[in-house]
């Protein structure tokens, strides 16, 4: 039989794991993680589950959620995806990375993905090293109980990355 998602099973039993995705990844990111128990976190970049600020997902209490937006998305603003960000029954948390559009995570774009995007601000090289520092400290908060990793996040401490 075909699995009703492309990620489904491939959580770890060995340790806790987390699902991430960009965009409509982290829609078939959050399929994952409502499905499988082994998967501890979800991470949503640019994105928000599917059903919107209408998804019921009261039995998720308890497991951690980090969204990250790019301050100048031309397709999910921060303001959008905090909006829809409410519907996790404990509040994620919430960064914006500064200077970083919603095609800024990927590589090899086309023109027609950018042509509706907001502006890249800043070097990408750098704005996605502070994306990744937030993932990084959040990945090791949750998943490695590692508490400097959690006071970095607490004291709003990652630069290139607010905390709204």
């Amino acid at each position: 039989t075909q699995a009703p998602y492309p990620l489904a099973g491939l959580g770890a039993a060995d340790g806790p794991t987390a699902a991430m995705g960009h965009s409509l990844g982290g829609v078939v990111g959050t399929m994952a993680w409502l499905d499988e128990p082994a998967i501890h976190g979800m991470i949503l970049l640019a994105s928000f589950p599917a059903g919107g600020p209408d998804a019921d997902l009261s039995a998720q209490a308890g497991r951690p959620v980090l969204g990250l937006a790019g301050e100048t998305d031309g397709s999910v603003s921060p303001d959008e995806m905090e909006t829809n960000l409410a519907v996790f029954p404990d509040p994620p948390l919430f960064g914006v990375v500064q200077g970083m559009n919603h095609f800024a995570w990927c590589d090899d774009n086309t023109e027609s993905d950018l042509a509706d995007d907001g502006p890249l601000e800043g070097d990408i090289d750098t704005i996605r090293q502070h994306a990744q520092h937030a993932l990084d400290s959040w990945l090791d908060a949750q998943l490695k109980d590692d508490a400097e990793a959690a006071d970095r996040l607490a004291a709003d401490a990652i630069e290139g990355v607010t905390w709204p």
